[in-house]
């Protein structure tokens, strides 16, 4: 079979990094020291990538760094920002309730 090219093509592997070359600022951590000991004094947020059969979605997500519960989330099929800076669902309501 290996005569004929009928033979399986081993895929090669690679790790996908993070693109650190970026012009995009890098903020500062700073919640370093800090030990949140009670619901809605820190959130944190992180997004990531889920192949798909079509291609990509991307998740974004709001946890409760105390109780790590999640906050909000968003779902889109695109990386960028034309759906607002905040996932949705997370109403505006509830960001400013507990913002203050």
């Amino acid at each position: 079979m290996r005569t004929n090219g009928l033979g399986i093509k081993p895929r090669k592997r690679y790790v996908r990094r993070t693109d650190s070359g970026h012009v995009s600022p890098i903020y500062p951590k700073l919640h370093r020291n800090l030990i949140p000991d009670r619901s809605d004094m820190v959130w944190v947020a992180d997004f990531t990538y889920i192949r798909i059969a079509a291609g990509f979605c991307y998740l974004a997500v709001i946890l409760d760094a105390c109780s790590r519960k999640v906050v909000g989330y968003g779902l889109s099929k695109r990386l960028d920002t034309r759906r607002g800076k905040r996932p949705d669902r997370v109403s505006k309501r509830d960001l400013v309730a507990t913002a203050t």
